[in-house]
């Protein structure tokens, strides 16, 4: 099998894959920049599906806050839009919020527990349902190992480093 990175043919000798990528964490900085109140809340706003009445009551909020400022209020509204295409799915009882979909690579899960987040790519087989299922899987493996487990997040490199 080959795979085209960056433009280059890349022969890999197995097809199943598994990522883990973008441990990050969030901040309290990131959640008063976003006006939320909560980890969960935040992430949602990356990956949740607005029903049509969270979308109305959220634009209407926009709208009052913004109509002073018509490019603000236009980039707004675009965003708000594009929530409306999310195409992630969520899985309950994984972390504090999980959500995935399915793409040309595989599967593509996020996780929160507490204020960390992170995402695995997964492809073990060309269907969604058992790949998916692998994939919670090593989801679950990893919060095994971090229960317990003090995250420390420096916004500053601490003076022993």
């Amino acid at each position: 099998m080959e795979k085209v990175i960056a433009g280059r043919k890349i022969k890999l000798s197995n097809p199943n894959q598994v990522i883990i990528k973008l441990l990050d964490f969030y901040t309290d900085e990131d959640l008063e920049r976003n006006e939320q109140k909560s980890a969960i809340d935040l992430f949602d706003m990356g990956y949740k599906k607005l029903s049509q009445e969270e979308y109305n009551e959220i634009l209407s909020n926009i709208e009052k806050r913004l109509g002073d400022k018509p490019k603000d209020l236009s980039r707004a509204k675009k965003m708000m839009k594009s929530r409306m295409d999310f195409t992630h799915k969520p899985i309950d009882n994984l972390g504090d919020r999980a959500y995935w979909k399915w793409n040309d690579y595989g599967i593509e899960l996020v996780v929160l527990t507490g204020k960390a987040r992170f995402t695995i790519l997964s492809k073990t087989n060309g269907e969604p349902e058992i790949s998916l299922d692998h994939t919670i899987h090593f989801a679950k493996e990893i919060l095994s190992k971090c229960e317990g487990k003090k995250w420390v997040f420096y916004s500053v490199l601490p003076d022993f480093l």
